[in-house]
């Protein structure tokens, strides 16, 4: 399993700040940690994050206030093994988004008048 990876969603509209993003990091076990397995990380886009591709970055911190980056900018940061974390933020109308992002509301239309079903 690679360091670290998005294991769910991997894309999402730009619009959407309700979806929760899942990243998993693999912590492997050494002798001086008490930790070993996968850690998980959620978090939403926030708001006004432009479409693109996104690099993520991560900060892990020990009990012995002792800590390692990996894809952050700057030069003590470490590569993430296995390569990059990859976030696609898309264009929610690009995308043909049929609902407001994260509601499964349909969005109103501007077309001309709704009429009740």
């Amino acid at each position: 399993m690679p360091l670290c990876r998005l294991t769910t969603p991997d894309t999402v509209a730009a619009n959407d700040t309700r979806t929760q993003i899942k990243l998993t990091i693999n912590v492997s076990a050494s002798t001086t940690t008490t930790f070993s397995g996968p850690l998980n990380e959620y978090f939403e886009l926030p708001q006004g994050t432009a479409p693109g591709t996104y690099t993520i970055g991560f900060t892990l911190h020990d009990q012995g206030h002792q800590s390692v980056s990996y894809g952050m900018p700057g030069s003590s940061s470490r590569p993430v093994p296995g390569g990059p974390v990859i976030l696609t933020v898309t264009d929610p109308t690009a995308a043909g988004c049929p609902f407001e992002a994260g509601t499964g509301i349909p969005p109103l239309r501007t077309d001309g008048p709704v009429t009740a079903q």
